[in-house]
Formats: C-alpha cells, sequence, structure tokens
C-alpha cells in the first residue's frame, strides 16, 4: 500500500513538474539486459513515470570492454540524435564506464536535445590510476609499472585505455593519451564549448562508493586524482582542473548545482535508502 501511495504521489508530481526522459549508460562488461542496469531502468521508469531508456553500444557485453572508445561515445551520440524520445530536454544516468559516455553526450555531441541534468554514479572521470583489484601491495605495483606503457597502446582494442592515467607516471599519460584529456579539456588549447556546455547544466551529482575496488582511486568519482607522486590524493579544490575550471565544475559548485554524494558499498551498489534519496529524488526535485 505505502508503495502504491508513493507512486500515485511521484506520478501527480510528474504533471505537476517537469521530469525530464533519462539516457542510461551501463558500466563495462554490462548490457541493458543484464540484472541490474534492467532492474534500475524499470523502477526509475516506474517511479518517476518518465520515459528512462538504456542506451546499448554495439552488442553490450563484449563491446564494452574490446570496442575504441572513441568509436562507443560517438555511436552513443549518433543514438540520442537519432531517439524521438530525446530531441529536447532530458537527463543522463551514467554508471561507472558509462559515466565518460554520458559526458561525451554533454559536451560534444551536435544534437537537437539539451542534457539537462548529469548523474554520474561510480565513474572514472579522472581516469583509472591502476589496474582495478590489485591490491598485493609492491609486487602489483611493478607488474603494473611492466604493462603500463603497453596498456597506453591498447586504446584502439581496449576500452579502459581510453582512461587509463598510471598513477606513478602520469606524464606518460599527458603525453600519450587523447580521450580523456579531450573530455577534461586538459590539452594546452582549451575548447570553449565544452566549458560552456557542461558549466550551462542544471543540476550535477557525483557518486562515490565508499568500497569502491574497480574504480582506483575511488576519488576519481568526484573527479579527484593522485598527486605527482602517485601516493596522495589531492583534494578536489587544490587542483589545476577546478582551479582553472577547465569544464565548468567549479562555476557549477559556486552556484550551487554540483552535489556529491557517497554510497556505503561497493562499485555501483546502493540500498533502498540511497536509490529514493540519492537518485530518485535527484531527477525529481
Amino acid at each position: 500500500m505505502t508503495t502504491r501511495i508513493i507512486f500515485l504521489f511521484i506520478s501527480l508530481l510528474s504533471f505537476s513538474f517537469c521530469i525530464y526522459p533519462i539516457a542510461v549508460f551501463h558500466g563495462i562488461v554490462d548490457s541493458c539486459q543484464m540484472k541490474n542496469t534492467s532492474i534500475l531502468v524499470n523502477d526509475l521508469r516506474r517511479d518517476l513515470g518518465v520515459h528512462v531508456e538504456c542506451i546499448e553500444i554495439g552488442n553490450g557485453f563484449f563491446d564494452t570492454f574490446l570496442k575504441n572508445f572513441e568509436s562507443q561515445v560517438k555511436e552513443a551520440c549518433e543514438k540520442i540524435k537519432s531517439n524521438p524520445n530525446f530531441q529536447s530536454k532530458f537527463s543522463i544516468l551514467g554508471i561507472s564506464q558509462g559515466t565518460l559516455i554520458g559526458r561525451y553526450v554533454i559536451e560534444k555531441c551536435n544534437m537537437k536535445g539539451q542534457v539537462m541534468r548529469y548523474m554520474s554514479f561510480d565513474g572514472p572521470q579522472m581516469g583509472i590510476g591502476s589496474i582495478p583489484k590489485l591490491t598485493c601491495g609492491i609486487p602489483c605495483d611493478i607488474l603494473v609499472n611492466m604493462t603500463a606503457p603497453l596498456f597506453y597502446r591498447m586504446d584502439n582494442i581496449l576500452a579502459p585505455a581510453a582512461y587509463f592515467k598510471y598513477k606513478f607516471d602520469q606524464e606518460y599519460y599527458n603525453e600519450h593519451n587523447t580521450f580523456l584529456k579531450m573530455l577534461n579539456n586538459e590539452n594546452e588549447i582549451k575548447d570553449e564549448e565544452i566549458y560552456k556546455r557542461f558549466s550551462s547544466l542544471e543540476k550535477v551529482k557525483l557518486i562515490k562508493s565508499r568500497s569502491d575496488t574497480v574504480i582506483v582511486p575511488r576519488e576519481s568519482s568526484w573527479f579527484m586524482f593522485y598527486d605527482s607522486e602517485g601516493k596522495n590524493i589531492v583534494p578536489l579544490e587544490e587542483s589545476k582542473f577546478y582551479k582553472e575550471d577547465f569544464i565548468g565544475l567549479r562555476k557549477l559548485n559556486e552556484e550551487g548545482k554540483l552535489f556529491f554524494t557517497e554510497f556505503r558499498d561497493e562499485h555501483v551498489i546502493y540500498n533502498i535508502v540511497e536509490y529514493w534519496e540519492e537518485i530518485v529524488d535527484f531527477f525529481l526535485d
């Protein structure tokens, strides 16, 4: 009975307030048909009373890992452009790797529709500094140090290579990465359109999971990363990215449009309270 009352209340609100359609981009080795993603999409569709659609890239599961990432984001852009549900104002929910796909749509996709709200759920916004879940200390660091240069060169066949930023050799990233540097507007010549489009968002929520072992460091979900020695996390407000406001994150924060949330569990895991108070409420309020 309580659930029905809540659903009726939200349905009435959807007529009173403008709740935008939502495009969902799932994470790596996932697909729109897999259990966790499909449950979230269906729950949001039911509880918000608006169109919520997962946008599939290629065949989903395998292509998220093995397909060149730049071709993935361009495919996402074309699918949004041709989708009749996203020809006006809409929101984006990005999950893990899908947060970067969603941000590409915001910053670079020349489309008729306009993204108003953006939720990033455990996204590698500033890259991943090591291979996920390798926690064996010095031996793992040695292994990654040996393989990092090779990993950078595999961006044509491995999607995560597009946002790999080895924490102990960030200069190599500066010299060889193309995709994430473009997305974060880190190149010497700044793209004013990226700043304009991202900073014009109505609301942005960045979700970080407290026990995340997939996003390394987990603070990358809040646009933070290691210092040049790869040891300590640089606070967002102290980073060059934020102080010089490469994409407009500082502007959004100063205008009260940027929200930071920490979930309690592992990567992209949420409980019922977090779902209602942090996910549903963001698109509803």
